[in-house]
This record gives C-alpha cells, structure tokens and sequence, in this order.
C-alpha cells in the first residue's frame, strides 16, 4: 500500500503472484492471498483471471479522502485571500460558480474517442464518461482503427484525447501512434 501511495507501484503495474511475493518477503502465501484479498475489496489492486493482478486506478478510499483534504485547504486559502481583498462571502461563490461554467464549456468543446472491441461497450462507456466528464466523446472500436476509414480518419484528426482501457491500451496506442494524441488509460 505504500509503494502505491508514494508512486513507486503505479496503476497498471502487475503484481507478483502471491507465491512471488511470498517468496519474496519470506512469509506465507496464506498471508500474502489475505492481503491481496483486502486490498481488491478496498479497489486497490484488481484481479483478471488467467493475466494476474494489477495496481487499479487508484486506491480511491485513501486517495478521495487526501484529495478532498487538499481541495478543502486550497478553497480556505482562496476564500481568506479574496476577503482579505474585499469581496464578500456571495462575492467570492459567484467567482468561483462562473469559473466552474467556464471551464465545463471548455471541457464541452474537447473531442475525446473511447476505444473498445465492442461497439456497445463503446458506445455505454462513452456516455458514461462523457455523462461523468462533459466531454464529448465518440465512441470506436479497434477494429474501426485497424480499417482507418475517411471517417474515422476525420473523427482521429478532430480528437484531443484518446482513451482506452487496460485491454486494449497498447494495440490503440499502436494503432494511433501517428496522431500524435493525449492518451488516457482507463482500467
């Protein structure tokens, strides 16, 4: 847990089997499949069978708590900073209610592509990031890559960002490396 803390096992990153780290730490794979248990509950670590164990997204208990700790002293520095200049509590709420608009209109105008093997695993993931993030993102398949249509090749050409999941971020990036794109790994 503190080498994903400090960065030092990142997400993605496969784990050793327990029997490795058993080995490794000189302990038993009975403690070893224990803590590997409680760490997948928690959404640390995430198991696919038959490909091993990896670092997931983030170890979100911890993580969401550190974050929210942070965004909460960084909102009392700015609330103190803009009182100390003069503006009122509503004051600084409007500010910082017109900075949020501002930058989800941003975030409306970025074109974003997900990429799955399955056009309907496209497509619902692609609503529900869009849904979550406001981006507008247009859901492809590899298969659509592979062929690279006029299309398709239109949709790449207008893209910032491409995302795809842990299956596939390799073949995508492959596949894309021409575009020159911001790439973000979903797992």
């Amino acid at each position: 847990m503190e080498q994903i803390k400090n960065g030092t096992l990142k997400v993605g990153t496969k784990m050793p089997t327990e029997r490795e780290l058993a080995s490794i730490l000189n302990t038993s794979r009975n403690t070893i499949s224990s803590a590997y248990k409680l760490l997948e509950q928690e959404g640390v670590i995430v198991s696919y069978q038959g490909k091993g164990t990896f670092v997931a997204e983030e170890a979100k208990t911890w993580k969401r708590h550190s974050i929210n700790d942070k965004l909460l002293k960084i909102i009392d520095i700015a609330l103190e900073e803009s009182l100390e200049m003069g503006l009122s509590y509503d004051e600084f709420v409007a500010l910082v209610v017109n900075r949020v608009k501002e930058k989800q209109e941003i975030l409306k105008n970025i074109n974003a592509i997900f990429v799955e093997c399955n056009i309907e695993q496209a497509k619902d993931f692609a609503k529900q990031l869009s849904s979550a993030t406001g981006l507008n993102i247009i859901p492809l398949t590899t298969k659509d890559l592979n062929e690279r249509s006029d299309g398709v090749q239109q949709i790449l050409n207008e893209a910032q960002v491409i995302i795809a999941t842990f299956n596939h971020v390799n073949e995508v990036k492959d596949l894309t490396s021409d575009l020159k794109k911001r790439f973000w790994e979903l797992q």
